[in-house]
Parts: structure tokens; sequence; C-alpha cells
């Protein structure tokens, strides 16, 4: 099922924030972390997985499936 949010607008809107610019702060990880968990992989395109991870982390990702890079972000730990 697609949506209609882009996949960084529907984590900061899930999260309750006006702008995603609120996703760059590392402590809010754990809480992404939770919505990602909830959210289907194939119900965002490839290109928005690598754009959230690219946001969220500040590194380009290499992965090419849709719930590798879910549960690559889930994979994450807080720095």
């Amino acid at each position: 099922m697609r949506t209609s949010k882009h996949l960084i607008e529907q984590l900061a809107s899930d999260l309750g924030y006006e702008y995603i610019s609120d996703l760059h702060r590392p402590q809010l990880l754990p809480e992404i972390q939770i919505l990602i968990s909830s959210y289907d992989s194939q119900s965002y395109s490839l290109k928005e997985w690598k754009d959230a991870v690219q946001y969220i982390t500040g590194s380009s990702c290499k992965l090419c499936e849709c719930e590798e890079i879910k549960q690559y972000l889930l994979s994450l730990k807080n720095s």
C-alpha cells in the first residue's frame, strides 16, 4: 500500500514535529526506530528509504532493498 507522504514527512508528522529538520536530532533515534518498526517497508520507495537514511544519519546508503534499509535503520545505535 502506497502512502501519500514521503517517508521523511511521515516520520516528522507521526512524531508530532512541524519541520522535518527536527529528525536530525540524535536523541530522537529511539523514537524514530519505534515508528519505523511499525511501517511496512513496501509502503515507501527505495529512494525514500535511502533519503531517510541520508537525512537521519548524514550518511548515504548502499543497500538495495527497502526491507534491508529498514532493518539497517532499526539496528543503529544512538551515539
